[in-house]
């Protein structure tokens, strides 16, 4: 989904700065997006946001999107996990938010590389949900009447 909102927003020149984040946990974690803009252009950018979430709820992912996302994804956590050190945080981190189960690196990728696109939209339209979004501004927006989804 990075990739496409931030096509959607910086070719335009909405923005200049869009970042999307994951953390996720045996039981909660959270999908955020970071940007920055001109307060003229923060309305333009969330609808941008929403409409994205809409795209992801209503329509199935691309093959070829999905299979760059799943390559992408698998090829960053190898990367992640050459040292010793970061194969061990790898575990570790798993100890510390999932004691039911530990994976390997191999098993992750396989978990990977079985998302489908009904997958995909099944959790957009789980999670992508007005009760589920917290906007933050920084800077001088008081004056922003802002419109959540």
């Amino acid at each position: 989904m990075g990739s496409r909102l931030r096509r959607s927003v910086m070719e335009p020149g909405y923005t200049y700065s869009i970042e999307t984040h994951t953390e996720y946990l045996s039981d909660t974690g959270y999908f955020l997006i970071n940007f920055t803009t001109e307060k003229k252009n923060l309305e333009k950018v969330l609808k941008a946001v929403y409409e994205n979430f809409d795209r992801l709820k209503n329509e199935p992912v691309k093959k070829l999107d999905l299979d760059h996302a799943k390559g992408f994804f698998s090829g960053q956590l190898k990367i992640n996990t050459e040292t010793t050190y970061d194969l061990s945080m790898f575990y570790s981190s798993q100890v510390f938010s999932n004691s039911d189960e530990i994976i390997s690196l191999g098993r992750k990728i396989a978990k990977i590389n079985r998302v489908d696109t009904k997958a995909i939209l099944r959790a957009a339209r789980k999670y992508f949900q007005p009760k589920n979004f917290y906007l933050t501004a920084v800077g001088n927006t008081e004056k922003l009447k802002i419109t959540l989804y």
